[in-house]
């Protein structure tokens, strides 16, 4: 008969992700039917029913098939990962990077190693990428980035503008438009570009 899956059947919420994203890795697969994917998974229409009701759980010979028939890994239908393909759990659970991030870095790996096509481009990307990372400490421009794309400023109201309260290297607090704020970030992370330029050059010349 085979022993249940201990993962999923002593913790409630592993539970209610699996039911959930068993229904939707299914149908992300081209199973619409409850059915094709039961003959697909080598199990009953009944037992795919009754796990995505959440109301039976899967052996462990049967979680296996579910798993493989979907080509997804165990970890993501547990709950424990945020990545359902295989290959990139480790990376993602060590980086954070979502699936979108390691495909592209994974394609400018092999782009830069193929004869034909852009290789020095795809070179020069992963080049900067590692760049960026091993100078944040000293320059910190993905600090400077981050603020610019993802913080959110109290907004006032002052003679019909919109401005926001931000604070300059003192502590001292100003009140900015939108537009010159944005401008301002934009001129220094301009500046920030420059000085890595600058470092990169200056880096280069010392090699050789």
């Amino acid at each position: 008969m085979g022993k249940e899956v201990t993962d999923v059947n002593e913790q409630k919420g592993n539970v209610d992700v699996f039911k959930k994203r068993l229904k939707k890795e299914r149908i992300n697969a081209g199973f619409i039917s409850q059915e094709a994917f039961a003959d697909k998974a080598n199990i009953s229409k009944g037992a795919i029913s009754y796990y995505e009701k959440g109301t039976r759980k899967p052996l462990i010979d049967a979680f296996i098939n579910i798993a493989d028939a979907l080509n997804v890994s165990y970890d993501y239908l547990l709950g424990y990962s945020k990545t359902p393909i295989r290959e990139n759990h480790d990376t993602r659970e060590l980086t954070g990077l979502s699936d979108e991030a390691i495909k592209l870095l994974n394609n400018l790996v092999k782009e830069s190693n193929i004869e034909m096509g852009f290789p020095k481009l795809a070179i020069n990307k992963l080049k900067t990428i590692n760049y960026l990372l091993e100078q944040e400490e000293n320059f910190g421009f993905l600090d400077r980035l981050s603020d610019f794309l993802w913080n959110e400023y109290k907004t006032e109201y002052a003679e019909g503008r919109d401005v926001v309260m931000a604070e300059d290297i003192s502590g001292v607090q100003h009140l900015f438009s939108l537009t010159d704020l944005d401008n301002m970030n934009i001129l220094e992370l301009q500046r920030l570009l420059n000085k890595l330029r600058e470092n990169t050059k200056s880096d280069n010349a010392k090699k050789k």
